[in-house]
């Protein structure tokens, strides 16, 4: 019905009393205000919240984080000075004109179908968020002095390899290669053979591991995440490349001969190499248990759902005041559960954190 909007805002009547419900409005509620073709459909709730639903298919997801910080900080700024800006000349209300629209039985019935199927989509997500005040973007660079997302990282392996069956997770985090001429994203494929090593002795049943064995190990998985972390944003991962070759091969309507080799294909059984390094499409080709991103160090923290239906989505941002994440799962699938994983993921950082600065490694 609308052909052009710059962006949408949506006025609810809902009062969220924390993060998760917030979330809970930006993706699974309210169908028929969001406009879901808009880039940026901003939602204010009646107790003052706002909460974004984003289609960034035009940009990169940093860029509405951004919006929001900025917003956010000169709000602040505003307040910090008790002074609002007042306009010279009174707001002309007739500029704003109220458009009715007029629907025919046709375009009701397509209208009450999509919001069916919204909800059929919806009602089997599971969101959690949870802000974590005892461990800060501050408290990780002084006591532990490694990258605050790398720390993140390595806490979400461990959090997910304790809660399920010491299992490792095929990991997607978000690098940018907004550095480079129309550059948006690569992909890091975090879950390594060092962060597997390290996991495996933080949850040793024998407990016959020194801390300083441990130590050793997480700086080693620590350094590895840097390394790929760098090598993705320097445009020197493997899946936009590959992703482009394949869709050469598509346009030419060549055969792409890598898909049929089994290091593309193969299944995790035996080997954990195939599990943590086969060649999918871009993004993972809906393949990876554990889709991350990082805002950075921001005000404004992001969510989606995850990338397999026995996987997770897990966004965060590292602040001064607090780590904050959305976890976010499927209802019908019985192995995976949001609650538990934010949990679990909420006392690792916790933990690993009190254990550095009471250590003297």
């Amino acid at each position: 019905m609308i052909e052009q909007a710059l962006l949408v805002y949506a006025l609810d009547d809902d009062n969220p009393e924390n993060i998760t419900e917030v979330a809970c409005i930006g993706m699974l509620k309210n169908p028929q205000s969001r406009g879901f073709d808009r880039s940026n459909v901003y939602i204010v709730t009646q107790n003052g919240l706002i909460v974004a639903n984003d289609e960034h298919s035009a940009y990169e997801g940093i860029i509405p984080t951004q919006i929001g910080d900025h917003i956010q900080n000169h709000i602040d700024s505003l307040e910090k000075i008790n002074s609002w800006p007042i306009l010279s000349d009174p707001y002309n209300k007739i500029i704003v004109r109220e458009i009715l629209f007029i629907y025919d039985s046709r375009v009701f019935d397509a209208i009450n179908r999509a919001i069916k199927l919204f909800y059929h989509s919806a009602d089997n997500i599971e969101i959690k968020a949870i802000n974590v005040t005892q461990c800060t973007k501050e408290d990780i660079k002084q006591y532990v002095r490694i990258h605050p997302d790398t720390f993140f990282q390595l806490c979400l392996q461990l959090a997910y390899f304790k809660l399920h069956e010491h299992k490792p997770a095929p990991t997607y985090e978000t690098a940018s290669t907004r550095r480079f001429y129309r550059g948006r994203t690569e992909t890091a494929r975090t879950c390594t053979p060092e962060v597997v090593a390290w996991c495996r002795a933080m949850t040793n049943s024998n407990n016959q591991i020194p801390e300083i064995e441990k130590r050793k190990l997480f700086l080693i998985a620590a350094n590895r995440h840097q390394e790929v972390m760098t090598e993705a944003s320097e445009n020197q991962g493997c899946d936009r490349h590959l992703f482009g070759l394949s869709m050469i091969a598509n346009i030419t309507g060549k055969p792409f001969e890598l898909a049929n080799d089994p290091s593309w294909i193969k299944r995790f059984k035996k080997k954990i190499y195939y599990f943590l390094n086969r060649f999918v499409f871009s993004g993972g080709g809906g393949n990876f248990i554990l889709s991350t991103s990082c805002s950075g160090f921001t005000i404004t923290v992001g969510g989606t759902s995850p990338m397999c239906l026995n996987g997770y989505g897990v966004f965060y941002r590292l602040g001064s005041d607090a780590v904050t994440f959305v976890v976010t799962a499927y209802r019908s699938c019985s192995d995976t559960n949001a609650q538990a994983l934010a949990d679990s993921i909420e006392s690792t950082l916790i933990d690993m954190k009190t254990s550095f600065m009471k250590s003297n490694l």
